[in-house]
């Protein structure tokens, strides 16, 4: 197996990273380690930090994407105290490989980074148009 990085949802320096995406690499089944995906496709740059660390809990810089998007404490304090949810955890696992009859895993091309901002949007609002229309359809 391979060494894997890890990612943290709070960090007392500098807030709370509510978006993880983990890719799981599997060869015959097998899991061989996980790497992240890149965590900034849902902020701006000014918000985009590192969040990667090894073991030690010491920043590291794998050759992979390294940044998560950042919220302070107060800003997530201020959104939950208005009924917000965006500073919850949202942990996305998907999986690259094969499984242990060779046959290869797809569910990493889903991953959001797959996407571009305005497809992501674009899938999120065909979604909340037809929950809405399954909800008034349904009285």
């Amino acid at each position: 197996t391979s060494l894997s990085f890890q990612r943290k949802y709070y960090e007392k320096s500098v807030g709370v990273f509510p978006y993880l995406t983990a890719i799981v690499d599997v060869v015959n089944g097998e899991v061989k380690g996980i790497a992240w995906d890149d965590a900034c496709i849902f902020c701006g740059k000014d918000k985009c930090l590192e969040n990667t660390f090894d073991f030690t809990g010491s920043q590291a810089y794998p050759q992979e994407p390294t940044k998560g998007c950042s919220l302070t404490v107060e800003e997530c304090n201020d959104i939950h105290e208005k009924g917000g949810d965006t500073c919850d955890l949202r942990l996305h696992v998907v999986w690259t490989g094969t499984d242990k009859n060779g046959i290869y895993l797809t569910s990493s091309s889903k991953r959001f980074s797959a996407f571009s901002p305005k497809q992501i949007r674009d899938s999120f609002k065909d979604a909340l148009n037809k929950i809405k229309n399954d909800v008034s359809g349904s009285f």
